[in-house]
């Protein structure tokens, strides 16, 4: 909004009467009287500073958003991979356990047999092979073993 404002002060005269500058005292032949805003050149300068900072802001803002996403999309494929890894040798363990099953002629042999491999298997594979397949492998096994009780191969699980 244009306001009239000393030339020398730059005080609002809006609504004066006299003819001199209520603030410095100045008559407005001397000081002049000029039209607009006063501070138009510092708001100028204060919002061009201020679109700067909120131009930073939000450039850091999304750089950091998009390296967040980077970094986790890094991690998700990373995990993935692990994960396949992990399966494949998972799967890779009970088909050599099960072509040793396949193998063998008796059960004797089968139960000093599967004991041994399934000793180095866990030195080797901590994690690759889990309860539960021990207990599918220990299904098919007595599939194709068919025991008396008394002659049961010992399970892990303590079962």
């Amino acid at each position: 909004m244009n306001r009239p404002y000393c030339g020398e002060c730059g005080y609002d005269l809006t609504g004066s009467d006299s003819d001199r500058c209520p603030e410095c005292g100045l008559p407005f032949v001397v000081a002049g009287i000029r039209i607009g805003n006063v501070d138009s050149r510092g708001w100028r300068r204060r919002r061009r500073v201020a679109t700067l900072l909120l131009f930073v802001i939000v450039a850091a803002g999304v750089t950091s958003s998009a390296r967040s996403i980077i970094g986790a999309l890094d991690a998700r494929s990373q995990a993935r991979t692990a994960i396949q890894t992990a399966q494949s040798t998972r799967r890779s363990v009970l088909s050599h356990l099960r072509n040793i099953v396949e193998s063998l002629e008796t059960p004797a042999e089968m139960h000093v047999r599967l004991k041994e491999q399934l000793r180095r298997l866990n030195v080797e594979f901590p994690d690759a092979f889990t309860m539960s397949d021990y207990a599918e492998l220990m299904v098919f096994i007595e599939l194709k073993f068919p025991l008396e009780p008394a002659q049961a191969v010992e399970r892990i699980d303590g079962g």
